[in-house]
């Protein structure tokens, strides 16, 4: 079955990937470029500010072989860690944020990302992270610190080949296999990317057009893939946000569609007749097989069974912020899971600010850190951030706020012309749609 095309791209050449041609830039500090600029005030005096004791649209989450939960604090562009084992989380801000939006390679205290997205942890335990508005791959290594940019030129496009010269179209997932090579949800290119060891990008997947068909790679189509996750058996697992459906790649790169009928909605049972809202993120627990799904229109966290089962894990359906059991707790557009090693669910809950878990022996869950109010430095350090521009932005799926976000107009104000972000509230007077319940595109 195959979709009707809505749009296509081809900014770039296909490149096939060649070890003699692997140009590997993991251990490579860019310099920072002098056209690309913090977009808010200079590194030096963003760093006397204290940094927000909180969430501003938590995105990403991962959990290390230790148990560190990271997450990527989206709206203070910053990636932070968090221990469930302390009261209100032991929150630190790990890589990022003092400042504001922008790029810079250097070490984490001094180093920018602009809209961190999807985290992983790859095989030598370097924190790996999608940083979608910069269109690139970057890396935290443990050891020293330091922030590089594993792939990307930073221009929002379309091009494999050495990952120095790739281009991504707003990446959103990350996930690594056993031999470090990264796959990547390019979701403006409605692809799956692959980026080598060997530091080479190729297509996984994907023709670039919006749409649905299973196949093998070349010939297999997605629409704005969200979530992207990895097993032992070297599978890709990808959460098809604007298919509705939960998709698997083999070794190979083949698409076989796993999980959901293509119709939006909410259904539990077999897993080709269940239904699913804008799925984003997704996990495989180690300890259990099962795929984890962040059901992020329909408000609930979903699980899938190795025998093909899918069943509701936690949530009412209700956009709230609820601990409790199963059928009490409620979550408010969860964008990002994980799972520990011990079967542990860990929530990214974006439109709550909030990092949630999911007790695996009780079905409890509770809020690790997070209190419903977006925290920002850029408005009020170490305070709440507040005010309409957030609430505005909880009511529209990450991608499509993904898309305004792009979209910018200039206003002359006292010190002249500046980049002004058109939100829901402004999207109206740009023709652009802005409705909760279409796909971006």
């Amino acid at each position: 079955m195959e979709a009707e095309h809505e749009d296509s791209e081809e900014d770039g050449e296909d490149g096939e990937e060649s070890d003699e041609q692997a140009s590997s830039i993991n251990s490579q500090i860019r310099p920072r470029p002098e056209e690309y600029s913090a977009s808010t005030d200079s590194a030096d005096e963003s760093q006397s500010e204290l940094p927000p004791d909180g969430f501003n649209f938590p995105d990403g989450i991962c959990v290390d072989s230790e148990g560190t939960i990271f997450v990527s604090d989206g709206g203070n562009h910053r990636i932070v860690t968090l221990d469930d084992a302390y009261v209100d989380g032991n929150f630190m801000t790990y890589a990022g944020g003092f400042g504001g939006d922008g790029w810079l390679d250097a070490h984490a205290d001094d180093a920018m990302f602009n809209g961190p997205t999807g985290l992983t942890i790859d095989p030598k335990g370097h924190l790996i992270i999608a940083d979608q508005e910069n269109h690139a791959i970057r890396k935290v290594d443990p050891k020293d610190g330091g922030v590089t940019t594993v792939a990307g030129c930073l221009e929002e496009g379309f091009a494999d080949g050495p990952a120095a010269d790739a281009k991504f179209n707003c990446p959103t997932g990350v996930a690594c296999d056993k031999l470090g090579n990264i796959f990547v949800v390019d979701g403006g290119n409605h692809r799956i990317r692959k980026v080598s060891v060997e530091g080479m990008v190729s297509t996984f997947a994907g023709t670039g057009k919006k749409g649905f068909k299973d196949g093998a790679g070349a010939q297999a189509m997605f629409n704005h893939p969200g979530g992207i996750a990895t097993d032992k058996e070297g599978n890709v697992y990808v959460a098809d946000y604007g298919n509705h459906r939960i998709r698997i790649l083999s070794s190979k790169g083949v698409a076989k569609t796993l999980a959901g009928n293509g119709e939006k909605g909410y259904r539990d049972g077999a897993a080709l007749s269940a239904m699913f809202s804008f799925p984003q993120g997704i996990a495989v627990c180690p300890k259990t097989g099962d795929v984890i799904i962040a059901d992020y229109g329909n408000e609930y966290i979903r699980a899938l069974s190795k025998e093909g089962v899918v069943r509701t894990v936690a949530g009412t359906g209700e956009p709230e912020l609820q601990d409790g059991l199963k059928d009490q707790a409620s979550f408010n557009q969860p964008r990002g899971v994980a799972c520990d090693k011990d079967g542990n669910i860990f929530v990214a809950d974006r439109g709550n600010h909030a990092v949630r878990k999911i007790d695996v022996n009780t079905g409890v869950t509770d809020t690790i850190k997070g209190d419903g109010e977006a925290y920002s430095s850029n408005d009020n350090p170490g305070g709440h951030a507040g005010g309409d521009g957030c609430e505005d932005d909880c009511c529209i799926p990450a991608p499509m706020l993904r898309k305004l976000d792009s979209k910018r107009a200039k206003t002359e104000t006292d010190d002249g012309a500046q980049d002004v972000v058109v939100t829901k509230k402004t999207a109206t007077q740009f023709g652009v749609l802005a409705e909760a319940d279409d796909t971006w595109g």
